[in-house]
Protein backbone atom coordinates (compact mmCIF):
# COMPACT_ATOMS: atom_id res chain seq x y z
CA UNK A 1 0.00 0.00 0.00
CA UNK A 2 1.32 3.44 -0.81
CA UNK A 3 0.92 6.42 1.50
CA UNK A 4 -2.01 8.73 0.89
CA UNK A 5 0.45 11.61 0.50
CA UNK A 6 2.13 9.76 -2.40
CA UNK A 7 -1.06 8.91 -4.33
CA UNK A 8 -1.11 12.20 -6.32
CA UNK A 9 2.37 11.35 -7.62
CA UNK A 10 1.19 7.90 -8.66
CA UNK A 11 -1.85 9.46 -10.34
CA UNK A 12 0.42 11.82 -12.31
CA UNK A 13 2.48 8.88 -13.58
CA UNK A 14 -0.71 7.02 -14.42
CA UNK A 15 -1.96 10.03 -16.41
CA UNK A 16 1.34 10.10 -18.30
CA UNK A 17 1.03 6.40 -19.16
CA UNK A 18 -2.56 6.86 -20.30
CA UNK A 19 -1.53 9.72 -22.60
CA UNK A 20 1.55 7.85 -23.90
CA UNK A 21 0.37 4.31 -24.53
CA UNK A 22 3.62 3.18 -26.14
CA UNK A 23 5.74 4.19 -23.14
CA UNK A 24 6.83 2.09 -20.18
CA UNK A 25 8.10 3.06 -16.75
CA UNK A 26 10.40 1.51 -14.20
CA UNK A 27 9.55 2.00 -10.53
CA UNK A 28 12.13 1.68 -7.81
CA UNK A 29 11.55 1.17 -4.12
CA UNK A 30 14.26 3.08 -2.32
CA UNK A 31 15.41 2.61 1.26
CA UNK A 32 18.20 3.90 3.47
CA UNK A 33 21.36 2.46 4.98
CA UNK A 34 19.95 1.59 8.43
CA UNK A 35 18.93 -2.04 7.96
CA UNK A 36 20.75 -5.06 6.70
CA UNK A 37 21.24 -5.53 2.97
CA UNK A 38 18.62 -8.28 2.94
CA UNK A 39 16.07 -6.23 4.91
CA UNK A 40 16.57 -3.17 2.72
CA UNK A 41 16.27 -5.17 -0.49
CA UNK A 42 13.00 -6.71 0.72
CA UNK A 43 11.69 -3.30 1.84
CA UNK A 44 12.57 -1.73 -1.49
CA UNK A 45 10.96 -4.62 -3.36
CA UNK A 46 7.73 -4.24 -1.35
CA UNK A 47 7.65 -0.49 -1.98
CA UNK A 48 8.23 -0.92 -5.71
CA UNK A 49 5.61 -3.66 -5.95
CA UNK A 50 3.03 -1.54 -4.09
CA UNK A 51 3.53 1.35 -6.51
CA UNK A 52 3.47 -0.99 -9.50
CA UNK A 53 0.14 -2.46 -8.35
CA UNK A 54 -1.31 1.02 -7.84
CA UNK A 55 -0.23 2.10 -11.33
CA UNK A 56 -1.69 -1.05 -12.91
CA UNK A 57 -4.95 -0.36 -11.07
CA UNK A 58 -5.06 3.29 -12.15
CA UNK A 59 -4.01 2.79 -15.75
CA UNK A 60 -5.61 -0.59 -16.46
CA UNK A 61 -2.70 -1.62 -18.67
CA UNK A 62 -0.72 -4.76 -19.22
CA UNK A 63 1.73 -5.25 -16.41
CA UNK A 64 4.60 -5.40 -18.91
CA UNK A 65 4.37 -1.59 -19.24
CA UNK A 66 5.41 -1.14 -15.62
CA UNK A 67 8.57 -2.76 -14.32
CA UNK A 68 9.96 -2.57 -10.82
CA UNK A 69 13.49 -2.56 -9.47
CA UNK A 70 15.09 -1.79 -6.15
CA UNK A 71 17.88 0.69 -5.56
CA UNK A 72 19.33 1.66 -2.17
CA UNK A 73 19.92 5.35 -1.67
CA UNK A 74 23.53 6.36 -1.31
CA UNK A 75 24.78 3.57 -3.59
CA UNK A 76 25.67 3.62 -7.23
CA UNK A 77 23.27 1.66 -9.45
CA UNK A 78 24.66 -1.58 -10.76
CA UNK A 79 24.77 -2.67 -14.39
CA UNK A 80 21.37 -2.97 -16.03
Amino acid sequence: MIKTSEKPKAAAVADYLKANKGKAVRVEGNCDERGTEEYNRALGDRRAQALREELVRLVSVRTSSIRSATERTGRQPGPR
